[in-house]
């Protein structure tokens, strides 16, 4: 995949910028323990197109991620989706103990931040750019998203809360690294949104994918435990609309989102990660 090695050096460089402790160790163990690195990428695919990357890019790309592997550790905790399996590995609460997976989360988010701050030294660009992260992964986005996903187990959701729900909880954090790019490319203002929303389009697209592979996919296959959406009588768009819905729905907004991202670059690179992401099978 594009990138991905820059990422991964990034983010090694930064978790043990302070120290190599217990805690750096869970905080990598999720980490750097694999993962698709989409997020991160986005942010560097779609700067590549705008304009040039350098060496902060690549840290930022990393930031972005560390920020969802925090958001992980703690969806995964017994207090809220009590999972086991994590990238094909057990949960950092199963190998830490649920106290330093706590840590190990809060660790990730303030770490993130505090780095963000040291970039905005640099260049002021970074400010604006971490707002926007803050207001995605925080409770006007992803985290707001998680709340209203724990709210309704059990309860169902009607269609506007439901698309809700699925925008914060995680179109939010996949349309950022694309609103980021934009904005660090110096995009105008008006382009930027265009942007930021076909990001919205392809994270809801996203979540609904990971949502079909809930139900027709392997945990060998997905690294985490599949069948949980139904066990847990969780509001996924599988759960609300059914599998065949769900699946003609998907095609659609492929469709539209490839057709859209066309109109709006001619990159071949960008086409074809987009395409793989949407069809993707783990």
């Amino acid at each position: 995949m594009p990138y991905k090695n820059k990422i991964e050096k990034a983010l090694e460089k930064i978790i043990f910028s302070n120290a190599k402790t217990r805690l750096q160790e869970a905080m990598a163990y999720s980490t750097l323990g694999g993962g698709k690195r989409v997020r991160g990428q986005l942010y560097l695919i779609h700067l590549a197109n705008f304009a040039s990357v350098n060496e902060a890019d690549y840290d930022y790309s990393a930031l972005i991620e560390m920020i969802h592997a925090y958001s992980l550790i703690h969806d995964d905790l017994p207090a809220m989706d009590n999972d086991s399996l994590r990238r094909g590995k057990p949960t950092n609460h199963l190998v830490y103990g649920e106290d330093l997976a706590i840590l190990a989360g809060d660790g990730l988010l303030n770490l993130t931040y505090h780095w963000l701050f040291k970039m905005a030294k640099e260049d002021q660009v970074f400010i604006t750019m971490g707002e926007k992260l803050a207001e995605a992964a925080g409770d006007g986005g992803m985290v707001y998203g998680q709340l209203l996903d724990l709210s309704y187990e059990g309860k169902r959701m009607d269609d506007q809360l439901l698309l809700e729900m699925l925008k914060n909880k995680t179109g939010k954090l996949i349309s950022h690294p694309i609103e980021a790019a934009a904005i660090r490319a110096g995009l105008a203002e008006e382009e930027v949104e265009i942007w930021k929303n076909l990001g919205l389009k392809l994270g809801l697209a996203f979540q609904i994918k990971d949502d079909l592979l809930d139900v027709d996919s392997s945990a060998q296959v997905l690294g985490k435990t599949p069948g949980k959406d139904e066990i847990s009588e969780k509001n996924s768009y599988v759960q609300v609309y059914g599998y065949d819905k769900a699946s003609q729905d998907y095609e659609n907004l492929k469709k539209t989102i490839l057709e859209d991202l066309a109109r709006l670059s001619q990159d071949f690179e960008l086409y074809e990660y987009y395409k793989g992401l949407l069809e993707r099978k783990y």
